[in-house]
């Protein structure tokens, strides 16, 4: 079975999505295709979603951090799957963050600075701007002060929170779906799918956890339909996205990828306006 990407975006903006990743992507071909599915008729589907395993402040490991693609793994998993009677699919739903999740971080940014513990800062999830404009401006307490010590700051989780911020945010659902003909089958895939998001731990920072909810209707329907779910929202920034999922490049070893076999190529800037006419030249 080939490994294929899909992209879903309002029609609106298709033009400017196909010209974005081809920019990026020079030997990516973009073509409109129907509508695909995994799942098998007479099968069984087994599906979950990721969350951050702990507070969205902190990033999770990243291609950056371990200096090698750490999408591989996934993309290996994939491509154990049988063509005929099998189907995998990891599912990315994503939209910008609001403009008050950046204010949140930089909040907590600015109070790790003045020595507030993390477990303490952690403790509030959303500010309103005018409650970051608040904590902002306030005076820091002066009690360490007062008794001749400065605050202790914590400079590994400054660092840390900082690299979540260093980047554009969005908020994401992922959800991973597989389907098979025999029941362990499927959930063997699942098992072997999740396993690899492992690679994405970072010790003194961030993981995702996999949930796996009892009754899957509501899930297989948002996966469906592409909804976005608030209850299975994380934060990522673009560097975290960019590591649990982008195209593949050359120097990816991973077989049944679908390689483009045809490369299209521009006309030639000097053409005859006189001769026989063999056809017509269509470039992007």
């Amino acid at each position: 079975e080939e490994i294929n990407f899909f992209l879903s975006v309002p029609r609106s903006v298709a033009d400017f999505a196909k010209r974005e990743i081809q920019g990026l992507f020079l030997d990516a071909k973009v073509e409109e295709v129907p509508d695909y599915t995994i799942f098998q008729p007479q099968g069984t589907t087994v599906a979950g979603y990721l969350t951050l395993a702990k507070e969205y402040f902190l990033p999770i490991g990243t291609y950056q951090e371990a200096q090698a693609d750490i999408f591989a793994p996934i993309l290996s998993t994939l491509s154990r799957v049988n063509e005929r009677d099998e189907g995998v699919s990891i599912q990315l739903v994503v939209r910008p963050a609001p403009e008050k999740t950046k204010q949140t971080i930089v909040w907590a940014v600015e109070k790790l600075k003045r020595g507030v513990k993390f477990s303490e800062v952690s403790r509030i999830d959303y500010l309103t701007l005018k409650d970051v404009h608040n904590e902002l401006n306030s005076k820091p307490k002066k009690k360490e002060d007062e008794a001749g010590l400065s605050p202790k700051i914590d400079e590994e989780m400054v660092k840390a929170v900082g690299l979540k911020l260093a980047k554009s945010l969005f908020e994401v659902n992922v959800r991973l779906i597989t389907s098979a003909d025999d029941s362990n089958r499927a959930e063997d895939m699942f098992v072997a799918l999740s396993s690899a998001f492992a690679k994405f731990s970072s010790p003194i920072r961030n993981s995702f956890k996999i949930i796996k909810p009892k009754k899957i209707r509501s899930l297989i329907f948002d996966y469906v339909f592409r909804d976005f779910n608030k209850a299975q929202t994380m934060v990522l920034n673009t560097e975290e996205l960019a590591s649990i999922f982008h195209l593949p490049t050359h120097t990816s070893d991973v077989p049944n990828v679908s390689w483009l076999r045809s490369k299209e190529a521009p006309p030639p800037e000097i053409i005859p306006k006189e001769g026989l006419k063999l056809g017509n030249s269509i470039f992007r």
